[in-house]
Parts: structure tokens; C-alpha cells; sequence
């Protein structure tokens, strides 16, 4: 009867963690608390009866120390508490700021750094990762500096996959993390379509170019092969009852960013019946188009628009993209046609124009962390470039910083 009364004070004890701001149990050692109706527990009382207390309050401590984390993690995930990042305080609702093209509003648990703990993983535009660290709840990692859709593996690595142009291809950065969310391994690999046939001929594996197809399959099927977690949709209001499962291998055509149709940006207008401007508020960037042309935010995330030129056999985009790798990286070519130059934007800022003739042409704007690309891939019409140059440049010219 005392060893009963007294296990059920301790768990009514434990009760009072009823939040991730709570203490975190001790794991090496016990406080019982006694009723004053009966004895204290003797100290010559048997051994076994004190480890089946121990046993089992630190057993229910986990327990309700995980129940309590979850707790934590819905009240984030609808809306009832933020926390402090790097860049400010966020909540739910900045997370969920997605384009009208991309309305997917998921979450996931997952232990992440192998401490027995789910962390929170929240994806719509970008992916977040929470943790409830020392009684906190606190960002463990995000992608917010990367430009691409990001996959969270079974392995609890990392993968982004980004499609890029002049010439078609896929580059891929592979993230082994530690346990605080910090980078451990980067690994990055690509291939690509060097003359727009559709097939791809050219592959690289960290610093070695120009593998030949089966060596790059052979180096890069670890990554690729590896399934990513399964998400939850986000309804109005979320606990954590279902479990979670994984789903098929890395598909690359899934990340296929263009959509035939779009939603038509916003214009202002200043005074010039010739142009309008437009602006991107992801990566916070303005340019300024002709009148008589339209822009479409065709994205999977929010990163830049198509500028449709009333001609179909061009395509011309616009769009932003953190730097988190050395300069040479974007500006190079793997095209030996191409060439680059220094290009001079109105804003003062020293870019670069990289063109193979007859091909493509794209303009680098690297300013603030980020470069804001202005592409045109034109080798169906070559004859539409050469006639439509006043324009072309005075896109390129008026891409800029921030304000109008």
C-alpha cells in the first residue's frame, strides 16, 4: 500500500511538466514525495521494491517529457507560440506564406539527432526543423538560405535538387548533419544536357568532371536511392496520432519547377506608358519590362517568373538564388561555345553575361548574399533575339536591389 501511494504522488508530480519550458527529467535520480498520512519509506526497505520505483518513475518521466514536447509542437503548429531565430521571431503563419502556385502546407516527426526525441518538421515554400533543446523550443535547421525543394531522407540526411539552364541541367547537394543541425558533410554532384538533345552527357561527382555515365550512377546511387520520410497534409487544427512511413525513391522529374500555366504577377507603373516593373518579394528584387509583355510565377517556390515575349519559341525567365558556394560555381560555363563578360547594371553593380550565340544568354546580378539570374534561352528564333536587344538589355539593365 506505501509503495502504491508513494508511485502515485511521483506521477502526480510529473504531471506538473505540462509544457516544452518544463524541466527535463533527471535521469539519475529520484524525489519522492510522501503523504504526511503515512511513513516515510524506511531506509532498510527492500532493494527490489526500490528499483521497480525507479524503474518505472523514470519510465513515465520519458514518457511524459515526450507527451509534453508534442504538446509544444502542436501549440507551434497552430499557432499558439513562435520562437526566436537567427532572423527574428517566426510563428506557424510566416511558414506558411506560400505562392499561389504552391498552396502544400506539411508536417512531419522525426528524430533528427538521435537523442529518442521527435523534432517538428514543417515544409511549404521552405522546409524548418524545431527542437525542444534545454526546455526550449528552438530552430534546428532550415533551407530558407537555399533556393531549392529540399527532401528529408529515412537516414535523417538531407537532399536538394535544383534544375538549371544554359544547358539544361541537375545539380544535387547532399547534407549529412550532426547532431545540432550543422553541416557535417556536403557532398555535391551533376549532370548535364551540354547540347539540349535531351539526353544527358556530362557528369561531375564532387571535383571530378566528365565521368563517364556508369561511374557517376556507381558514385551517386547511395544518395539517390534513399527514401524520403512522409508527410502529413496541415488541417486546421493537428495532434500527432498518425504515424509516419516512407515513401518511393528520389524521382528527378518530380522537381520539375515549370508549369504550363502560372499566376500573373502584379505590375506598377510609373509614368511610362512604354514599361511597367515588377518585383520579386522572396529574394527582393525589381526589373523593369515592356508594356506590351507579361510575367507569370510559374515556381514551385516562389523564386522568380516567366516573361512571356509573345513568342513561343523563346523562353526567358527571372529569378533569385542564395550563394552559399564560391563565385566560380555560377558563373562558369560548361559549354566551351559560351563566353562570359563583365556587365555593368544601372544600379552600379558589376555583374557578368554569359552567352553561347545562337543559344542562350544570362545575365548574374550578385548583390545582398544572392545572385538574381536573367535568362533567355533563344535557339529556336535566333533572328527574335538580334531584333528584340533594346529590350532584352533594358531588363537586364534595371534588375535591382529592394525598392521600386
Amino acid at each position: 500500500m506505501k509503495k502504491a501511494t508513494a508511485l502515485i504522488l511521483i506521477l502526480n508530480m510529473m504531471l506538473a511538466f505540462t509544457s516544452c519550458s518544463g524541466t527535463e527529467p533527471n535521469s539519475e535520480g529520484v524525489f519522492l514525495i510522501i503523504s504526511s498520512e503515512d511513513e516515510a519509506i524506511s531506509s532498510n526497505a527492500d532493494h527490489a521494491d526500490m528499483e521497480f520505483l525507479v524503474e518505472n518513475t523514470q519510465s513515465n518521466q520519458a514518457v511524459l517529457y515526450k507527451e509534453n514536447i508534442l504538446l509544444a509542437y502542436e501549440d507551434f503548429l497552430n499557432g499558439k507560440i513562435g520562437t526566436e531565430t537567427k532572423g527574428g521571431f517566426i510563428k506557424i503563419g510566416d511558414i506558411w506564406l506560400v505562392s499561389e502556385v504552391n498552396k502544400s502546407r506539411q508536417y512531419a516527426l522525426c528524430d533528427m539527432n538521435g537523442d529518442g526525441i521527435p523534432e517538428l518538421l514543417v515544409s511549404a515554400i521552405n522546409t524548418y526543423i524545431f527542437t525542444c533543446n534545454n526546455g526550449e523550443l528552438s530552430l534546428w535547421w532550415s533551407d530558407e538560405y537555399w533556393n531549392d525543394y529540399s527532401k528529408i531522407l529515412e537516414n535523417k540526411d538531407i537532399i536538394h535538387i535544383r534544375h538549371g539552364v544554359a544547358p539544361t541541367h541537375i545539380t544535387y547537394h547532399y547534407l549529412i548533419l550532426d547532431e545540432y543541425g550543422g553541416e557535417k558533410e556536403h557532398i555535391i554532384f551533376e549532370k548535364y544536357d551540354s547540347d539540349e538533345d535531351g539526353i544527358y552527357d556530362f557528369y561531375v561527382y564532387e571535383n571530378i568532371d566528365d565521368l563517364a555515365q556508369e561511374e557517376w550512377d556507381q558514385e551517386t546511387q547511395p544518395y539517390l536511392s534513399v527514401k524520403e520520410i512522409e508527410w502529413e497534409e496541415y488541417s486546421d487544427s493537428e495532434s500527432f496520432s498518425k504515424k509516419k512511413s516512407n515513401t518511393s525513391p528520389i524521382d528527378d522529374d518530380a522537381f520539375n519547377c515549370r508549369m504550363e500555366d502560372g499566376i500573373e504577377v502584379q505590375y506598377f507603373s510609373f509614368n511610362d506608358t512604354q514599361t511597367k516593373v515588377i518585383g520579386n518579394p522572396r529574394f527582393d528584387f525589381w526589373l523593369t519590362i515592356p508594356t506590351e509583355w507579361k510575367a507569370y510565377d510559374r515556381s514551385h517556390n516562389g523564386d522568380g517568373y516567366y516573361i512571356d515575349c509573345e513568342n513561343k519559341n523563346i523562353d526567358m525567365r527571372v529569378y533569385g538564388e542564395y550563394s552559399p558556394l564560391p563565385e566560380d560555381f555560377y558563373i562558369k560555363s560548361n559549354d566551351d561555345d559560351s563566353t562570359v563578360t563583365e556587365f555593368v547594371f544601372d544600379s552600379g553593380i558589376n555583374g557578368w553575361q554569359i552567352t553561347k550565340v545562337n543559344h542562350f544568354t544570362k545575365f548574374l546580378y550578385k548583390s545582398n548574399g544572392r545572385y538574381i539570374t536573367f535568362y533567355l534561352q533563344y535557339e529556336n528564333d535566333p533572328t527574335w533575339f538580334d531584333e528584340s536587344q533594346e529590350k532584352i538589355l533594358l531588363i537586364a539593365r534595371t534588375l535591382r536591389d529592394g525598392e521600386h
